[in-house]
């Protein structure tokens, strides 16, 4: 996938050269800065006619920003936080498109030092490191790009003592440029180029590009969501030698998935006119009301864009749904808003909709909604439940479950560990010719099956999952616990095995998760489980693509059981 940043100088006086190099490099998403241009002289008819979704901020005769992509595009904010009418200025604009949050930055030159202009421009960096910090921690990918009109080392001029007292590099804009990287960002060409030097910039003067005589200026931060994709940086620095040419030239970043993730075009059951409808599924009425409200708002994905999602994937879900009893886990508001469980629905469920009875550990008296069908999946979904949580075992045989899991629960570990430990329990099942089927569990660790076609009881279930998770632990203990306390485990993973009991419930397979970035629960091949995998690969934009492409993943889990028996005698003559 490639990402690109150009600083334009004028698109539509360079708009022929932006076409050209557009349709040279075939870059994925492009952020674009000093459009020098109106809002409404844009020119989106002509780069939607080169293949190019955009959102853009337009000023008359300075500034302005852009981001292009091939595939559909959210914008997510015009300008950085806050209420100072010195921040209207047309230089930031954020956007969500590829499963990715781009914000594309033109800041302030700041020259001439000092003075407002310099002040302003500090002003304007602080505001922008302010919201770094809330991006750089968001749990999903985060790229800021652009012309940062600062150059953060020597190494990024080809003549540090001609720039002293240049607002470009003086101490005070590296400074803030260091600070803004501390949060936890990879500044992408340094990362990949920590010694060479490398310009974006050549000034029209003194044949600054002839000489080669240059600056670096624009950059590419990267959370650490997405840093461990990051494969290649590279300077289009021949476009900068096209006649007409702005003074930077395109730079791109390469990662390492080599085919994009784009965003689901939505198919909708529902009427796109109509904010609350009663549609018919599986001949049971169902209501589905407040379609446009933000339930991902950083995302900008809405309630109707979830029940499209599960009204698409059910004919994957349901197989793992049918005949379950459900705990309804709902976000009425989204996924910031309060949320509860709710497990009793006497009275409340439609009659069209299955339930039984059933009574706690607690000894309360409870009936509990059995899925059966899309209906069933589509109905919860319109109680507000973003993810879907089915009993380990069904209606038929409620004590003896399916499959028995082991839940990695990361607490700071890197996602890399996660992925250590999942193959260290593929290997220790392979040994003893167990059969195991990995997913993600969209929020922050994996979730491993064990086939069991509902043969023992829970009890043996989690009997097995406690040998398992034993014998990982002796392999990588620096890292991992046992511990069920949080506070005994001294920021370890937990290997938890105690997910195989009664009642108990975790997201199920393809399930989306109330996590920014709309994650989903997904099935994946044991040769995906590797680094730079990550949790965000998986998303409502790109999930249905996906099953048309890999099929269900995970239909061994409802296969044939273990013999346990058999299994036990086997690991204890090899371990």
């Amino acid at each position: 996938m490639k990402i690109a940043s150009y600083n334009i100088n004028g698109i539509n006086g360079r708009l022929a050269n932006l076409l050209r190099w557009l349709k040279e490099a075939d870059p994925d998403i492009v952020c674009l800065q000093e459009l020098k241009c109106e809002q409404h002289k844009f020119p989106e008819r002509q780069l939607k006619d080169a293949g190019y979704h955009a959102v853009w901020q337009g000023q008359k005769s300075w500034n302005g920003v852009a981001i292009l992509s091939k595939t559909e595009i959210k914008e997510l904010r015009n300008d950085l936080p806050g209420e100072d009418d010195e921040f209207t200025h047309s230089r930031y604009i954020e956007a969500f498109t590829y499963g990715l949050v781009i914000g594309c930055i033109y800041l302030p030159n700041g020259n001439p030092w000092p003075g407002p202009k310099f002040d302003y421009k500090l002003r304007w960096f602080q505001r922008l490191t302010e919201h770094g910090q809330d991006l750089v921690n968001r749990d999903l990918p985060v790229i800021l790009i652009g012309d940062y009109n600062v150059m953060p080392t020597e190494l990024d001029t080809y003549k540090p003592e001609k720039y002293v007292n240049n607002a470009l590099f003086r101490p005070e804009t590296r400074a803030a440029y260091a600070a803004l990287v501390d949060q936890g960002w990879t500044d992408a060409i340094r990362h990949l180029h920590p010694t060479d030097r490398i310009y974006t910039f050549w000034d029209y003067l003194r044949n600054a590009y002839g000489r080669d005589a240059g600056l670096r200026l624009d950059h590419f931060l990267l959370n650490k969501n997405i840093a461990g994709k990051l494969k290649s940086a590279v300077v289009d620095k021949h476009v900068r030698g096209w006649e007409g040419s702005s003074d930077h030239a395109p730079v791109w970043i390469g990662l390492a998935d080599s085919k994009p993730k784009k965003m689901m075009k939505t198919k909708s059951f529902l009427d796109d006119t109509k904010d609350s409808q009663t549609v018919q599924v599986d001949g049971c009425p169902l209501t589905f009301n407040h379609l446009s409200k933000l339930y991902w708002p950083e995302d900008g994905i809405t309630k109707r864009d979830m029940f499209n999602y599960y009204d698409q994937v059910a004919e994957y879900m349901v197989p793992y749904l049918k005949d379950r009893p459900m705990s309804l886990h709902r976000f009425p508001n989204g996924i910031h808003g309060p949320a509860f469980y709710q497990k009793d629905v006497k009275d409340k469920a439609p009659d069209c909709m299955s339930t039984m009875p059933h009574t706690t550990s607690d000894g309360v008296e409870k009936e509990y909604l059995v899925a059966k069908n899309k209906a069933s999946l589509l109905w919860m979904a319109s109680l507000g439940c973003i993810e879907i949580n089915p009993w380990f075992s069904r209606v038929t045989s409620p004590d003896n479950p399916d499959f028995c899991v082991i839940d990695l629960d990361p607490d700071k570990q890197h996602f890399d560990q996660v992925i250590e430990a999942a193959q260290k329990v593929r290997e220790i099942l392979d040994a003893i010719d167990v059969p195991c089927y990995p997913k993600t569990s969209g929020s922050t660790g994996m979730h491993i099956y064990i086939p069991l076609a509902a043969k023992y009881t829970y009890d043996q279930s989690q009997m097995f999952a406690k040998i398992i998770v034993t014998l990982v632990h002796k392999q990588i203990p620096e890292y991992t616990s046992l511990e069920r306390m949080v506070k005994n485990r001294n920021g370890k993973m937990y290997l938890d095995f105690l997910q195989n009991r009664p009642d108990a419930t975790i997201a199920g397979v393809y399930s989306l998760r109330p996590k920014p970035g709309a994650t989903v629960s997904m099935p994946l091949t044991w040769d995906e489980v590797k680094p730079g995998l990550t949790m965000h690969d998986f998303t409502i934009h790109n999930s249905i693509a996906r099953l048309k492409e890999t099929g269900d993943l995970f239909k061994g889990v409802l296969g044939e059981g273990i013999d346990l028996a058999a299994t036990i005698q086997k690991a204890q003559g090899i371990f």
